[in-house]
């Protein structure tokens, strides 16, 4: 490793987002430190992977001084765990490691179902996770629903690949604020170098309903949309239902809790701060079968 690579320690780097992260810091020249459940086979330039689990009692060994820190770890909420407890102990924990560090920026990625008070328990591990951040004169990235060939939208794409029946849940009005991939990353940089420290939230200002970009997905990716208007209670039912028999759904309770009380966010103010525009939602789906027929033919 050159002396002179700016290091970046990262948590999660091997999931959707976090090897987007990577990717792109090591892309433009940073060395990247990625703490990992578990380690790739595969040896990846100017990334070092370290074994670390979020509740792991272990202290992991991290250089006395780094430029960033982003936190992209999470613990699901499954098999009885208190998914809320172990990680918001677990950053705690990181935290409290790093103070005896020169860290240049602090970043939890965050998302916009982050509330106190919100019904799902991943919204609520969101907002406590966020108050450690502040209090660190850490940034707290919001992000939108991310677009990309993984997570909970890449999930439903793979779904509607082969499907065609959506459930349309209340009225099918609820607001779905979108950021991409490739933007979410751009911005990341973008704000770790001009210093910004606090709240900010990244996603297309305007929002698209929830049957318009379902709609709008299932035709991207090739299916005819039939939507079936199901009660949240019986989508919570059949959730339940399903996690008894162990089948694998698309959804979760917390995804169904987290939609029903969807708002519209105004994040004009923020994306001028950082100095980015978003592309929305239906150009995303246009990158995104371009690489996959790109993908296609390179194989």
């Amino acid at each position: 490793m050159s002396n002179s690579k700016q290091i970046l320690v990262l948590t999660g780097a091997t999931g959707f987002i976090g090897k987007h992260i990577s990717n792109y810091f090591v892309n433009i020249g940073w060395y990247v430190i990625a703490l990992v459940r578990n380690i790739p086979k595969k040896n990846e330039e100017n990334i070092c992977y370290i074994k670390y689990d979020l509740v792991s009692e272990i202290d992991v060994s991290l250089p006395d001084q780094f430029d960033a820190f982003i936190h992209a770890g999470y613990l699901k909420q499954e098999n009885g765990n208190d998914a809320f407890a172990l990680n918001v102990n677990a950053v705690e924990k990181l935290l409290k490691g790093l103070s005896n560090k020169q860290v240049g920026a602090k970043l939890f990625l965050s998302s916009l179902s982050a509330d106190q008070n919100a019904a799902s328990v991943y919204g609520r591990q969101k907002m406590a996770i966020e108050e450690l951040f502040l209090k660190e004169n850490g940034i707290v990235f919001r992000a939108g629903l991310v677009l990309g060939e993984g997570g909970l939208f890449g999930v439903m794409a793979n779904y509607l690949k082969t499907k065609n029946k959506i459930p349309l849940f209340g009225s099918g009005k609820q607001p779905i604020q979108t950021v991409y991939i490739d933007d979410l990353v751009l911005a990341i940089e973008k704000i770790i170098s001009k210093k910004l420290t606090g709240k900010l939230v990244v996603a297309c200002n305007e929002a698209v309903t929830y049957r318009d970009f379902y709609e709008a997905l299932a035709i991207s990716v090739g299916s005819k949309p039939r939507f079936i208007k199901t009660p949240y209670w019986l989508a919570g039912l059949g959730i339940l239902i399903a996690k008894f028999l162990r089948i694998q759904l698309p959804i979760s309770k917390d995804n169904l809790l987290g939609l029903k009380q969807m708002k519209h966010i105004s994040t004009a103010g923020d994306l001028k701060k950082i100095g980015i525009e978003l592309i929305d939602y239906k150009e995303s789906f246009l990158k995104l079968g371009n690489r996959r027929k790109e993908e296609k033919f390179t194989q």
